[in-house]
């Protein structure tokens, strides 16, 4: 239903243009043509021989007085109009009656100056929405990953302080077993260790109490900046998952999300109950608050470290597709509607302006869409304007002058095939 009301309204619309296009044809349509080029002759330009508008002029009159009268033009009257319609005509080229017609029209609604202007103004706003969209979620991106390397980096640090004083716990162990050994030892070995094995190992003790007590204290200003970094991420999570529920269908949602507020969730009854999660049987660990505490909230961190990459590499798949598609896309149809835009301006100060027909239109905004694309590949690596161009400026110089785009090419092509007429003539 709604193909066929569109190929009904296409149809009328070309018999409307063919009607159009067969202004003049007539003796009786000719004459508003003529009188419209001796006026513009007479108003706009110096260089005209008085001569040929006076013919016209006389011309048209006879016509005109033959009309009045209800008789009808003889051979020789129409022959003699026709004729000095051609001087007048060739004289003005490449102004034409159906320019100045169209140029003095050409602020109406249809395939003209109008529809191309509002045509540009829309992809103006839309350009401008989806760079604003773009810049923001790089913003964004970029202080979530700065962020992230920040605690990335102090965890690394903490797990290697936590995983150093698990050795060093480990080894205490060892030594107090060695130096106080169990009731089950004592009746498999009755022998006394030797008096310098003792203070070894009693130095031992000594040297590595010490370190594990530094590495405790170390851990605590660690965990505090871990915290002031998490403090300042998690907004910034909370900010890119709003930009990325706004710029993304429902359908997209990172299921990750719930799991982190299972995880707050659980760590808060398990705050309310007064309880922790046990450290099975590893006796340091309840010898070292600092770690107890970060195994409490391991598991809603891991679940937050869980939803932030697959969150920031959900809006690095977008960001990449807006920046290296979207983007080069409507500028290059930007700088199409330009330089269209640009050439009808200048062809109504010149009165030499025509309604284009709606296919050489969109032939020049097709043609921008493919420079538009390209515009991001190619990249001259001559010592040439465009090298010093912004990435993104490219693609709109390129709608802009597609030309330049082609003469790239076209030089490719001859750099590998050669000239091919140099080859007929060999």
């Amino acid at each position: 239903m709604v193909f066929n009301i569109f190929r009904s309204w296409v149809s009328r619309r070309r018999e409307r243009e063919a009607e159009r296009d067969t202004d003049g044809l007539t003796l009786e349509e000719a004459i508003p043509d003529a009188k419209l080029l001796i006026a513009f002759a007479s108003a706009y330009t110096r260089k005209t021989e008085q001569a040929l508008i006076a013919d016209l002029v006389h011309a048209t009159g006879k016509v005109i007085d033959l009309a009045a009268q209800k008789v009808p033009v003889t051979a020789d009257v129409e022959a003699e109009f026709w004729q000095k319609y051609q001087n007048l005509s060739e004289e003005l080229l490449p102004v034409t009656a159906a320019s100045i017609r169209a140029s003095s029209s050409g602020w109406t609604w249809g395939p003209s100056i109008t529809s191309h202007a509002v045509a540009a103004v829309v992809l103006l706003i839309v350009f401008g929405v989806v760079l604003a969209t773009w810049a923001t979620g790089s913003t964004i991106r970029a202080d979530v990953k700065l962020a992230s390397k920040d605690l990335q980096d102090k965890m690394k640090s903490y797990t290697d302080a936590r995983s150093r004083a698990a050795l060093l716990r480990s080894q205490l162990d060892g030594y107090e077993e060695e130096l106080n050994p169990s009731s089950a030892a004592l009746k498999v070995v009755q022998v006394a260790l030797p008096a310098t094995r003792v203070a070894e190992l009693r130095k031992n003790v000594s040297d590595r109490s010490e370190e594990l007590r530094k590495l405790t204290s170390d851990l605590g200003p660690i965990q505090s900046e871990m915290r002031n970094i998490n403090l300042r991420r998690d907004p910034l999570i909370d900010l890119l998952g709003g930009w990325y529920e706004t710029v993304t269908p429902e359908s997209w949602r990172i299921k990750s999300k719930d799991k982190v507020q299972l995880a707050i969730d659980e760590h808060e009854k398990q705050l309310a109950a007064g309880t922790a999660p046990q450290s099975g049987t590893r006796r340091w660990a309840a010898l070292n608050p600092q770690l107890d505490e970060v195994l409490r909230r391991n598991k809603v961190q891991d679940a937050k470290d869980s939803y932030a990459l697959d969150l920031l590499h959900r809006v690095d798949l977008i960001l990449e597709v807006l920046q290296r598609y979207l983007l080069p896309l409507l500028l290059g149809l930007l700088g199409s509607l330009t330089f269209i835009l640009r050439t009808q301006i200048a062809q109504v100060k010149d009165q030499t302006f025509h309604r284009p027909y709606w296919s050489l239109s969109i032939a020049r905004l097709g043609l921008g869409l493919i420079a538009g694309l390209m515009g991001g590949l190619v990249i001259t690596t001559d010592d040439t304007v465009l090298k010093t161009l912004p990435p993104l400026a490219l693609p709109f110089v390129l709608g802009y002058a597609i030309e330049v785009l082609f003469a790239f090419m076209d030089k490719l092509v001859k750099a590998f095939v050669g000239d091919e007429k140099a080859a007929q003539a060999a």
